[in-house]
């Protein structure tokens, strides 16, 4: 075959390839020709790249499709597999990586020889009917319409818990990633950052003194779904499989349909996450972004704007994939399905990550928040590529930062509105259970971002809307925790909670315990040994870092810059056997190990690599 039909029939069958591979993987995901045409058309850039080479070799080999097809996937395969040693930790050239590396290359040559002496004896009247095969094969690929798919559950409700599941109330877990406490209104912030959630604090029970689980967005939700902390569930960054039961199982059984819209790549299906989710909507980047080409070309653009400052991308290095989503849009997606014509109750699971850094919120808001500034930070904090390295962020650094982060606050405030504004609220049957992963640092002791357990980064907002069940316009002080969510949403659907484990969440609908003691652990670190825990009962709080452990009156000192282990013996004790206790328990559900696939991911998000 001639070089220009064999290139286009290489691209075809590529693109082809790969669109069937990238639905396999992600089967969950909508099946419309979005895909397949992006994919088409990145393909079709990737062949102009390699035209010269492949042409060349085509001319020696007299095998056009051969050539071409060798030229598009061999790059690719070696791709896959320095990346898979790379994410594996194993350095490219150590022990057996050139040998590695010659031997694939070695069968991508032989493989191309191969093709390239089948071709040459197939006649030339039967090239258009294999690109005719090819063609078919990437246009009539099963598609729907655009809307949600399922996600494959291992379970499905019966007639009979649709049935038994009547009355039960509709359940709405409303997730405010990265939002902390002291920054809301109803937690008595002086600026009017969140009007919206006000209103709804007056019909609801507030509680004051929540803590999150972990400060990482995976372990956090897993702990929201199943009411445990991270060391019992064993999910966390270096080991992201979640295997404890989730409660959109139990709900799921019990009759209602469950549906899971997330604005993170972090919480994407895959992991386990997903199960029991009749839908679970976690596209956030277009779909050509599924497809392994995609990868590669990923991995090379990070690669070089890891070297040319000038196309760093502020930390992303590239302006299509950017690994979230705008609330507007995960919102849109969730009401859709809550207004289905289903006569089942609901139960919903809405992340919303317009929070997180980087801070680029709208003009409108940023003319309302942001007073006037002439330094170096930007939304995109230490990460800009104009960052100067010298510059060591000061007061007015920090006041922009907060600035900042209040105008994406009154954002989402308002994006939320709008959407609660489509429920009926009033009704007995409607509850909403609004809270965030983890909080925020913004310059506090120079701690940024999300990765310490002070209080900036760790008391989070928790208001449970629930008519009839909790009273309105109510302020609760007990102690509470991100776990507790998982207990109180199956005691509203009427649904027995497993038999509590020590130190994991309770519900918010029993009676507080006076001694009660919540822990929060940050074990999401890429170094095992860098663990970090915090123990608290009342005001004192017990923090364990760095190989040492301090004790803190969590409200006269939030930032935990004063010592008072020698004044309170005993706190330490008990606060210090509870964490010891938590340590050496059993873990019942832990995670199995996992590579670490979504480096990218969590670089483009801060996660890895940043401040």
């Amino acid at each position: 075959m001639s070089f220009l039909p064999g290139i286009l029939l290489a691209v075809l069958a590529c693109a082809a390839a790969d669109t069937n591979l990238a639905r396999a993987l992600h089967g969950h995901r909508p099946h419309d020709l979005l895909l397949p045409a992006q994919a088409l058309l990145l393909w079709g850039c990737w062949a102009l790249i390699v035209a010269f080479p492949a042409r060349l070799t085509a001319q020696r080999l007299r095998a056009g499709f051969a050539a071409s097809l060798g030229w598009l996937v061999g790059p690719l395969v070696l791709h896959q597999v320095v990346a898979h040693r790379l994410r594996n930790g194993t350095p490219l050239l150590s022990s057996d990586g050139p040998v590695l590396l010659a031997l694939v290359l070695g069968a991508v040559v032989l493989a191309t020889l191969l093709l390239a002496w089948a071709e040459r004896r197939v006649s030339e009247r039967r090239w258009p009917r294999l690109a005719l095969v090819a063609a078919s094969l990437l246009l009539l690929l099963p598609r729907g319409a655009g809307t949600l798919a399922p996600a494959r559950t291992a379970t499905q409700p019966s007639a009979t818990s649709a049935a038994s599941a009547a009355g039960r109330p509709n359940l709405l877990l409303l997730v405010w990633d990265t939002t902390r406490a002291d920054h809301l209104i109803p937690y008595g912030y002086e600026r009017p950052t969140t009007p919206h959630l006000d209103e709804l604090a007056r019909t609801s029970t507030l509680y004051e003194n929540c803590w999150s689980a972990s400060v990482f967005t995976l372990s956090s939700h897993v702990s929201m779904l199943t009411g445990l902390l991270p060391s019992q569930h064993g999910t966390t960054l270096r080991t992201q499989s979640v295997t404890a039961p989730v409660i959109a199982e139990r709900l799921q059984q019990a009759g209602y349909r469950t549906g899971a819209f997330v604005g993170t790549s972090v919480l994407a299906a895959g992991r386990g996450l997903e199960r029991g989710f009749e839908v679970f909507d976690d596209a956030v980047d277009p779909p050509v972004c599924d497809t392994q080409l995609w990868r590669m070309v990923h991995d090379v653009q990070a690669l070089v704007a890891a070297h040319v400052r000038a196309l760093g991308g502020n930390g992303r290095p590239h302006w299509f994939q950017d690994f979230e989503r705008p609330a507007d849009e995960v919102l849109a997606h969730a009401l859709d399905f809550i207004r289905a014509d289903d006569g089942r109750p609901w139960f919903a699971l809405v992340n919303l990550y317009d929070v997180h850094w980087p801070y680029l919120p709208d003009e409108v808001a940023l003319s309302a928040f942001v007073r006037p500034y002439a330094g170096p930070l930007s939304g995109w904090l230490f990460r800009a590529d104009d960052w100067p390295e010298s510059h060591k962020p000061d007061a007015a650094d920090r006041a922009h930062a907060s600035d900042l982060y209040d105008a994406e606050l009154w954002d989402l405030d308002r994006d939320v509105d709008r959407f609660l504004g489509q429920l009926d609220l009033r009704a007995p049957n409607q509850c909403v259970l609004m809270t965030s992963d983890h909080g925020e640092g913004l310059g506090e002791r120079d701690t940024w971002s999300h990765e310490d357990l002070f209080a900036p980064q760790t008391r989070v907002p928790l208001m449970l809307h629930a008519p009839g069940r909790v009273e309105a316009a109510a302020r609760d002080t007990r102690l509470a925790c991100g776990a507790d969510a998982a207990p109180t949403l199956l005691e509203l659907a009427g649904l027995p909670a497993p038999d509590p484990e020590p130190w994991a969440g309770r519900s918010l609908l029993q009676p507080p315990d006076d001694r009660r003691i919540v822990v929060v652990q940050d074990h999401d670190t890429l170094n095992p040994a860098k663990v970090e825990d915090l123990a608290t009962r009342g005001r004192l709080l017990l923090l364990r870092r760095e190989g040492r452990q301090t004790l803190h009156d969590v409200v006269a000192d939030p930032l935990s810059e004063t010592d008072l282990s020698a004044q309170y013996p005993e706190d330490v004790i008990a606060l210090s056997v509870a964490l010891d206790e938590l340590e050496h328990s059993n873990v019942e559900y832990e995670g199995a190990d996992q590579v670490l696939d979504n480096l990218d991911a969590l670089h483009g998000l801060g996660y890895v690599g940043g401040r």
